[in-house]
């Protein structure tokens, strides 16, 4: 499940790591750490976003993943909750660092 996961996040990972990357320089840029709740809003209307472009444009690709034994709805939450770590990972560096 995890392997089959991580191949369908490849399909469109830049999109969101960009996004990741883009308020991982605000955060750094503003003065103070409660930006990160401004910014967790965008990250999640990006992946909405993401996951109505992959539902209205590549939805054959999800008979792959439902041979598989995944559907859409555990395959869009898969992916969301692995996105939203890659980014909570970030932001935590992020803060660290600067």
């Amino acid at each position: 499940m995890i392997k089959a996961t991580s191949l369908f996040y490849k399909n469109f990972c830049f999109a969101p790591i960009l996004v990741s990357l883009t308020n991982c320089f605000l955060l750094s840029q503003s003065t103070s750490t409660f930006f990160v709740f401004a910014l967790f809003p965008s990250k999640l209307a990006t992946n909405v976003l993401i996951g109505f472009y992959l539902m209205m444009f590549q939805s054959k690709q999800f008979y792959f993943y439902y041979n598989l034994g995944l559907t859409k709805v555990t395959l869009l939450s898969l992916s969301c909750l692995f996105d939203l770590m890659v980014w909570a990972i970030m932001v935590i560096l992020t803060i660290i660092f600067f």
